[in-house]
C-alpha cells in the first residue's frame, strides 16, 4: 500500500490519474471484483501496479481502471499494458478490455493506442477537479482484436 500512495502523490501523476484515498484503495483490494496487480523490474523493485475491474459481472468485460508505473517515460506502462491484455484474455477469459483515461494526457492515449487499444468515444465534462471539469477518452479492446494481433 505505500507504494501505491507514494505514486499517486507523484506531481506527475497527480495531473493524470485522479487520487485515491487509503481506504478506497482498501476496499478495492478485498472487493473479489476488482485485481491488483504489482510490476517489478529485474532487480525486483515495484515499478508500478493496475487495478483491473469487472472480474465478477459474468458477461467478460474487464476495465483497466487505474495504471500507474514509475517512473514513466521508459516502456515500463507499455510493457505493464501489454502483459496486463495477456493476463485478461489469457487466465481471465475476457471478452473485452475497457479503460477511460482523461482526454489531455496524450501519452496515456498514444501508449494504449499503440498496444491496439481502439478509441470508442468521449464523455465530456465528466470529472471535477481542483481546475474545473475534465472530459475523459473511452478506449477498448476487444478479444478478436487482441487474437488477431490488433
Amino acid at each position: 500500500m505505500p507504494f501505491l500512495l507514494r505514486q499517486e502523490e507523484r506531481p506527475e501523476v497527480v495531473s493524470l490519474v485522479p487520487s485515491w484515498p487509503k481506504d478506497r484503495h482498501w476496499r478495492a483490494m478485498s472487493d473479489p471484483d476488482h485485481q491488483y496487480i504489482l510490476f517489478q523490474d529485474a532487480e525486483e523493485r515495484v515499478v508500478g501496479y493496475v487495478v483491473l475491474g469487472g472480474l465478477t459481472n459474468g458477461d467478460g468485460c474487464l476495465e483497466l481502471v487505474r495504471m500507474v508505473a514509475a517512473p514513466p517515460g521508459f516502456g515500463t506502462g507499455t510493457a505493464m499494458a501489454r502483459a496486463v491484455l495477456a493476463h485478461a484474455f489469457g487466465p481471465l477469459g475476457a471478452h473485452r478490455v475497457g479503460l477511460s483515461l482523461f482526454s489531455d494526457n496524450a501519452c496515456a492515449r498514444r501508449l494504449f493506442a499503440n498496444v491496439g487499444f481502439v478509441l470508442e468515444g468521449k464523455l465530456r465534462d465528466a470529472v471535477r477537479g481542483p481546475r474545473g471539469y475534465r472530459s475523459l477518452t473511452l478506449m477498448g479492446m476487444l478479444r478478436r482484436d487482441y487474437q488477431s494481433g490488433f
